[in-house]
């Protein structure tokens, strides 16, 4: 039983953000300088190697 409702207006999904601005100093600098680490290295490799170990069992 769905009832049809208003849609509701954009402007009162509006609310203040606590976050600070990132682009201003000095948060800049701290993620220019922060090293980029991208997911768990090796993951695909190792997750490969055992159906390749299983296939070699047979």
């Amino acid at each position: 039983m769905t009832e049809s409702k208003k849609p509701m207006a954009h402007d009162s999904l509006a609310i203040e953000d606590d976050a600070p601005d990132l682009t201003e100093s000095p948060w800049a600098e701290k993620l220019v300088a922060m090293p980029v680490v991208r997911g768990r290295p090796g993951w695909q490799s190792r997750i490969n190697d055992v159906p390749r170990a299983w296939l070699a069992k047979r």
